[in-house]
């Protein structure tokens, strides 16, 4: 399934509006600064919380915690390489995730346990932020929403202040 994430521009904080297909809104994406550890909430349009993603910041880059229901469900780390972008994510399940991506931090590929897991492309030409995802299992769209987001945030936030 193809999701389309789009940045809201003219807001003080990150906020990103998640289309499907056929452009209908399927989920929302709100900064929390007022909660401790800050982060983001992935929101259906119906106004229920699915995810959210916690935000800890350490000495050499940050860690991020994605949790439904206030249980931690995964947990991703920034992974040392000389000429990309790599992110390590590891679940509760014991399901292992692998980002690997360009130099720029505009497109990339996650695998689960060694299997494609989704594709995600920057759009170019576009007001503020805006990606391509395309998962390959439609149950996880929601789960795959949360990874970009830290994903995006990992790499890209320090440029935009």
């Amino acid at each position: 399934m193809k999701l389309y994430l789009k940045q809201e521009v003219f807001t003080l904080l990150d906020s990103y509006n998640i289309y499907d297909e056929s452009q209908l809104p399927v989920y929302k994406v709100k900064t929390r600064i007022y909660k401790f550890p800050p982060g983001f909430d992935i929101v259906s349009y119906s106004g229920d919380i699915i995810f959210t993603v916690s935000r800890h910041f350490q000495f050499f880059g940050r860690k991020y915690d994605i949790l439904h229901n206030d249980v931690t469900v995964a947990t991703i780390e920034r992974r040392f390489a000389l000429f990309e972008r790599a992110l390590d994510i590891t679940t509760v399940t014991g399901d292992v995730f692998s980002v690997d991506g360009d130099y720029f931090g505009w497109n990339f590929t996650i695998t689960k346990n060694g299997m494609p897991y989704a594709t995600i492309k920057k759009v170019l030409l576009s007001w503020g932020d805006s990606y391509e995802i395309d998962v390959y299992d439609d149950r996880e769209c929601a789960f795959a929403t949360a990874l970009v987001i830290a994903i995006d945030d990992t790499f890209h936030d320090g440029r935009r202040r």
